[in-house]
């Protein structure tokens, strides 16, 4: 049992380095999520122009 909680505490890394880390994966998280949203408003605006010049 107790070789068993030695192996696990190799995989989960401890508390204070999870908090440092924890910020950094929120921010690169924040930002991929803006810029995808940023890619995805430009093409939806680019293909309601699009629609909206073939329909006119």
């Amino acid at each position: 049992r107790k070789l068993k909680n030695s192996s696990r505490n190799l995989w989960t890394p401890p508390n204070c380095i999870r908090k440092l880390i924890a910020p950094v994966y929120f921010v690169c998280w924040y930002f991929k999520m803006d810029f995808i949203l940023i890619i995805f408003n430009k093409t939806v605006k680019f293909y309601i122009m699009a629609v909206s010049c073939g329909l006119s």
